[in-house]
């Protein structure tokens, strides 16, 4: 093929080549159906789980799960306020009033270093006193805790108030109870302390830790500040909802049941004695004016005989009483 016609037979395909081309825009152009992307679904973000409290050992104090709180000025609080600062071995050995004094935490397995001069503070300002433990999950069970705390508080000399099972941490549902029921079998009144979300029960009587502000229910105390001078003491400070009038009734000696029973005997001969007299004196009566039981079971009795028949009966019966009570107490 000469020259000038393979060119113009290659300027004719190009020609149609781009007229095709052209014609695929404009139909794509003019489609009447968008087009769009399938959307992938992302996935769920789950918020990361609350990592419970479990502070260092040689660490559990009193609200040391609780986050700091803010500073409290003095005049938030009520004329009538009664403070009480709660110590460990992080603070001096200088009390000026009521306190509680931390004396076990479980882990560590021995008696806080400070334990021995505060309750000392305590008894030589003649102040109510109590102490607690804190608690975890473990290291010989709710019963060996209650154990090991009863026993430092016994062997430091005892306490005026309450031991307090200070449970801030996951301990199980029945832990927080078995502590209280063993503390009160060794003969100390007891009380649990939290805070809102802490642990898992709250058992009656509870102190209360929330900073500043109080959370509404029954509360023996409130712990409303990790930083506040509390009756000379600059940390933990709460409130009395109560807890000054829990008192440990110590256990009575041999030598103390021997005396109350005497007491008792002494009581109840005076009173047996005193019925017998009475017992006397109507039946007198009834024998003066002729009022005979014959008489009284045919009900033919004036109304002064039947009160006294009445009165007889009663009489004897408070005093067949007094006579079983005098045979227990021999």
């Amino acid at each position: 093929m000469p020259l000038h016609r393979r060119f113009l037979a290659a300027l004719t395909a190009l020609i149609a080549a781009v007229a095709l081309a052209a014609c695929g825009s404009s139909s794509h152009t003019t489609s009447s159906t968008p087009t769009s992307t399938p959307s992938v679904p992302l996935p769920a973000v789950t918020a990361p789980a609350k990592k419970p409290c479990d502070p260092a050992l040689g660490k559990g104090t009193m609200g040391a799960c609780l986050p700091p709180g803010p500073e409290v000025a003095p005049q938030r609080l009520g004329a009538g306020a009664r403070l009480i600062p709660d110590v460990s071995e992080f603070q001096g050995c200088a009390l000026h009033s009521e306190a509680i004094v931390r004396v076990y935490e479980a882990g560590t397995e021995r008696q806080d270093t400070r334990a021995a001069c505060h309750l000392a503070e305590l008894r030589r300002l003649h102040v109510w006193s109590a102490a607690y433990a804190f608690l975890r999950p473990g290291h010989g069970g709710c019963a060996f805790q209650a154990d090991r705390t009863a026993a430092i508080v016994r062997r430091l000399g005892g306490i005026t108030g309450p031991i307090v099972g200070d449970a801030e941490v996951g301990l199980g549902a029945s832990f927080v109870r078995c502590f209280l029921s063993r503390v009160k079998q060794h003969h100390f009144a007891a009380v649990e302390y939290t805070c809102p979300g802490c642990g898992d029960a709250q058992v009656p009587p509870v102190w209360i830790a929330s900073y500043p502000t109080r959370p509404p229910g029954h509360w023996v105390a409130h712990q409303f500040s990790d930083r506040f001078n509390c009756r000379g003491v600059f940390g933990d400070c709460s409130v009395n909802e109560g807890i000054l009038s829990i008192r440990t009734r110590p256990p009575e000696t041999a030598k103390q049941h021997a005396a109350k029973v005497r007491r008792e005997r002494a009581g109840h001969t005076a009173l047996l004695k005193q019925l017998e007299k009475q017992h006397g004196h109507l039946r007198t009566k009834l024998q003066k004016f002729g009022c005979s039981r014959r008489r009284h079971a045919h009900q033919r009795l004036g109304p002064r005989c039947r009160g006294w028949f009445t009165a007889g009966d009663h009489v004897v019966a408070h005093i067949a009483a007094e006579r079983r009570i005098l045979a227990k107490l021999r």
